[in-house]
């Protein structure tokens, strides 16, 4: 799946490179939470960004892909799968947090992953 196709559904897939033009606020609650396994959320004035994250591996074999968005009834459901590493293929030893981050003015339900945490950071 195309990372950045929206499918006019009211979603953004954000890059690692559109990540660096985001407001530190927000690159910042990605890096302490990338390393937590699961379904981050935190609302940015009227926009909801959605962090999907496998937290710590070993190696840059793991991935976290995007394999389906539809839209389904008034939210829009995101598939994700874990990729593992090819077998017989040699990665270097390097820790990676592999995530998937979404940006979007409608809710969205995740399938693939099941612990959520929500953090609003005007609440500090």
């Amino acid at each position: 799946m195309n990372q950045n196709d929206e499918k006019g559904l009211g979603i953004k897939l954000i890059t690692s490179e559109q990540l660096k033009t985001l407001p530190v606020s927000i690159r910042e609650w990605v890096m302490h939470q990338k390393v937590h396994s699961g379904l981050h959320k935190i609302q940015m004035e009227d926009e909801e960004y959605t962090l999907i994250s496998l937290g710590m591996r070993p190696n840059p074999g793991y991935q976290l892909q995007v394999t389906n968005i539809v839209q389904q009834d008034n939210q829009v459901k995101v598939e994700v799968t874990e990729q593992e590493p090819t077998p017989g293929t040699f990665y270097p030893q390097m820790i990676v947090y592999p995530y998937v981050l979404t940006k979007s003015d409608v809710p969205i339900h995740v399938e693939g992953l099941s612990h959520a945490h929500t953090k609003n950071p005007q609440s500090k």
